[in-house]
């Protein structure tokens, strides 16, 4: 039996980025001096990407769902990515979810899940050690904290005990 064309499936866009860079609130993007990145120069991508931005670039293709993937956004307030990807998608029907950041190690990681968990198309992650450990790893203990993470839902939980 022949192929589809690829033209004609459902696509689901597991992984993009959106970003505004008049707020500032992407430091690597924003900042004049480039950062070490992994994948080389990324001075092409230094301007502002939207939704209709990533319809132009998709089309001719049939994607019917996307989820954004935390884009490094200000350290400082992870939950006001999630807060501005909200607003995205209710004017732009984009992002159909996201892939929001948590960091273990931050005094208030409380705050900031209880912040992600306001969103209905929030799933969350943690990002220790210079890697990331998506939220299917329940039980996970950062290795630095101290603190053990468990799945609620789609959401973190830190537990107050000690795990050796």
């Amino acid at each position: 039996m022949p192929l589809a064309p690829i033209e004609s499936l459902d696509i689901v866009d597991c992984h993009h980025h959106f970003w505004d860079l008049s707020g500032k609130n992407h430091p690597w993007l924003c900042d004049p001096v480039p950062v070490h990145f992994r994948y080389g120069d990324y001075s092409s991508i230094k301007r502002n990407y939207f939704p209709a931005d990533y319809r132009r670039d998709v089309a001719p293709y049939r994607v019917v769902k996307t989820v954004h993937e935390e884009a490094w956004w200000d350290r400082r307030d992870p939950v006001a990515e999630t807060r501005w990807l909200e607003g995205l998608a209710e004017q732009n029907g984009l992002p159909n979810a996201c892939v929001a950041a948590a960091w273990p190690a931050r005094d208030d990681i409380e705050e900031v899940l209880a912040g992600q968990r306001l969103f209905d198309e929030m799933r969350a992650r943690i990002e220790a050690l210079g890697f990331v450990l998506f939220a299917i790893f329940p039980g996970y203990v950062h290795e630095t904290t101290g603190r053990t993470l468990q799945l609620d839902g789609f959401f973190l939980r830190r537990e107050l005990t000690q795990d050796a």
